[in-house]
C-alpha cells in the first residue's frame, strides 16, 4: 500500500493466513518472537552457543590458519602429492581459500552487528583488519555504515550498498560486470550517489584504497602477464620475449599472488554478490518491513555460489530473522503465501539474458 508521497508501506498491510486476516506489521512480530524463542531453546540445548566470543574467535582463527595452510599447500603440493598435476592443486587452493575468506565475510557482518566483542571494540577493529586484507576489498569501517543502513532502506532506490552490487541495473552485462568483478561498482557509484546523499564517494575511495589498490595492480599485472605469455607463443614478439626475460621473480610473484588470494576472492565475491542481488528486491516493495525484502534461493543452480559465501540466501537467519520460519511455513505447505518463497524463474531469466 502506498502512502501520500507514493511510498510503499506494510503497516496496515494483510495477509491471510490459514483463512485468517493479519496485518504485516502482527505477523513480524510474531515472527520475531518465535525466532527469539528458538534461538533462547537452541542455547539451552546447546549451552556452548552461549559463549559467542569464543565461536567468533575459533570461526576467526580456524579461517585464518586454513588460508595460510592453503598457501603453504600451493608451494608444497609437488612435494606432499606428487602425482598431483599443477592444475588440480591450484583449483585446490582457490576452492579452499575462496571458502575460507567467505567465513571471514561472514564474521565481519556479524562483527558489523556487534554479535561477537562487543565491548571489545580493539579486538573488533584487529579482526576487521586481517579480513579487510584477506578479502582485498571494500574497508570494513565504511561497509559498516553502509550495511547498518541497509538494513533500515532494504529494497529502497537509496540502498547503496545493494546497488553498488548491481542491484536495481536491468538483466544484462552491465549487470553482470558490475556483479561479478570485485571493482565494477565504479561503473555504477556516481549514479547510485545521485539518490544516496549519504554516499561519499570520495571517503569511499580513500578509505578503501590501501587494499583495493594491492588487488588491482597485481590482478592489471597477472592480465599484462597473460597477455605477453600469448604475444610471445602465438606471434613469437621478441619485445614481449625480452620482457618475461628480465623480470622472471616479479612474474612468478603476481602469479602465485593471483593464483592464492586474487582470483579466490574474484570466485567468492562474484558469487556472494550474484546471490545477494538475486535475493534482494528492488524499489517495489514496502519501507523498513522485513517481511517483503528477500525470497528464498533453494534453486539447485545456486548451490555452487552458495558454498562460497556461507549459504546466503538459502535461509537469510543472519540478515533477516523472519525469513528461516516464513521459509519453513511455506514448505509444510500452510495456507500462506509470502514473496519470500522460491522463485527459480527469476534466475532463468537471469542465464537467459546471458545467453541471448
Amino acid at each position: 500500500m502506498a502512502n501520500a508521497n507514493g511510498t510503499l508501506t506494510a503497516s496496515t498491510s494483510t495477509i491471510y493466513v490459514n483463512g485468517q486476516s493479519m496485518s504485516v506489521s502482527s505477523i513480524e512480530r510474531k515472527i520475531c518472537d518465535e525466532i527469539r524463542k528458538a534461538e533462547a531453546e537452541l542455547k539451552e540445548q546447546y549451552p556452548i552457543l552461549k559463549r559467542q566470543d569464543f565461536l567468533g574467535m575459533t570461526i576467526f582463527v580456524t579461517s585464518v590458519i586454513m588460508i595460510a595452510m592453503s598457501s603453504l599447500f600451493y608451494y608444497r603440493a609437488s612435494e606432499w602429492l606428487p602425482n598431483l598435476s599443477y592444475s588440480s592443486s591450484t583449483a585446490i587452493v582457490m576452492i579452499s581459500v575462496a571458502f575460507w575468506t567467505s567465513m571471514l565475510h561472514e564474521l565481519e557482518h556479524d562483527i558489523i552487528h556487534n554479535l561477537y566483542f562487543k565491548s571489545h571494540r580493539w579486538i573488533q577493529d584487529l579482526m576487521f583488519w586481517f579480513i579487510w586484507i584477506s578479502k582485498l576489498h571494500g574497508n570494513p569501517w565504511f561497509r559498516r555504515d553502509l550495511h547498518l543502513k541497509h538494513h533500515i532502506i532494504s529494497g529502497q532506490t537509496n540502498d547503496a550498498e545493494e546497488r553498488l552490487i548491481g542491484l536495481g541495473l536491468p538483466l544484462g552485462w552491465k549487470r553482470m560486470a558490475v556483479t561479478i568483478h570485485p571493482v565494477g561498482s565504479t561503473i555504477v557509484t556516481m549514479d547510485i550517489a545521485k539518490d544516496c546523499e549519504f554516499l561519499n564517494i570520495k571517503t569511499l575511495n580513500l578509505t578503501s584504497a590501501p587494499v583495493v589498490t594491492i588487488f588491482i595492480a597485481f590482478f592489471k599485472l597477472f592480465s599484462f602477464y597473460v597477455f605477453l605469455q600469448v604475444l610471445v607463443s602465438q606471434f613469437h614478439v621478441e619485445l614481449a620475449e625480452m620482457m618475461l626475460a628480465r623480470y622472471p621473480k616479479m612474474w612468478a610473484l603476481v602469479w602465485d599472488f593471483n593464483m592464492i588470494m586474487v582470483i579466490p576472492n574474484i570466485i567468492r565475491q562474484s558469487s556472494l554478490q550474484l546471490m545477494s542481488n538475486i535475493t534482494h528486491y528492488y524499489a517495489d516493495i514496502p519501507e523498513k518491513s522485513c517481511y517483503y525484502q528477500n525470497q528464498i534461493l533453494d534453486h539447485w543452480i545456486c548451490v555452487p555460489f552458495q558454498f562460497l559465501c556461507c549459504n546466503f540466501g538459502k535461509y537469510l537467519v543472519p540478515y533477516s530473522v523472519c525469513i528461516l520460519f516464513l521459509n519453513d511455513v511455506c514448505h509444510r505447505g500452510d495456507t500462506y503465501y509470502s514473496p519470500l518463497c522460491s522463485k527459480p524463474s527469476i534466475l532463468r531469466s537471469y542465464f537467459s539474458v546471458l545467453q541471448g
